[in-house]
């Protein structure tokens, strides 16, 4: 026992050692937990910033597109043809529509049009067409001579 009694403040010191090292990991584990829950949170709001500016980018996109579609009926995207033909010297001898879709937000019609043009009249009237972001070119039919048929898609607003 006197053995033991010589050594006593080792032990006591070492057992003091023991609880305050069990108590520094109690609490290093408590910030490690809110550590970890803070790391997701921040994360979480990353991905939520991250949803938001591609919804933003949508949004805009969207506002972007219903501005560029044509705002009249299909006498109006007629009338836009013959004014883009005029300035090319391009004639549209028939104007004949396929069909008409309604959409939400949109219409669509497909139009077959009969058109009397050189080449160059001819590229410089599809490439303006399909330069307005609304108007596309389906299939183009060269009929011979200065003859051609322009299949097209036109998208306007209701």
């Amino acid at each position: 026992m006197k053995d033991l009694l010589k050594y006593i403040n080792i032990i006591v010191v070492l057992l003091m050692i023991l609880v305050f090292g069990f108590i520094a990991e109690k609490i290093y584990s408590g910030y490690l937990f809110k550590d970890n829950q803070l790391k997701n949170k921040e994360k979480e709001i990353q991905e939520k910033k991250d949803w938001w500016i591609k919804i933003e980018e949508m949004d805009r996109e969207f506002s972007r597109l219903e501005n560029t579609l044509i705002k009249e009926d299909t006498f109006g995207f007629k009338r836009l043809l013959d004014n883009i033909g005029e300035k090319l010297s391009v004639t549209i001898d028939s104007f004949r529509p396929l069909g008409l879709k309604d959409y939400e937000v949109y219409r669509e019609i497909r139009v077959d049009l009969s058109v009397n043009s050189d080449y160059k009249g001819l590229s410089k009237f599809i490439e303006l067409l399909e330069s307005t972001g609304t108007i596309e070119v389906e299939n183009l039919v060269k009929t011979g001579g200065t003859n051609s048929r322009i299949y097209i898609l036109g998208l306007f607003k209701k």
